[in-house]
């Protein structure tokens, strides 16, 4: 591997993270969500 190959696995590697991210915070959303919802029997 040279450089130029780290660097496209870096920057691949941060969009990963940027996306896991924003995953992680949409399932709080929708946890909380149903946190507020009634709960039907």
């Amino acid at each position: 591997m040279d450089f130029s190959d780290f660097e496209s696995l870096t920057l691949r590697l941060e969009d990963d993270d940027e996306k896991l991210r924003q995953v992680e915070a949409d399932l709080a959303w929708v946890k909380e969500e149903l946190k507020q919802k009634p709960k039907r029997d």
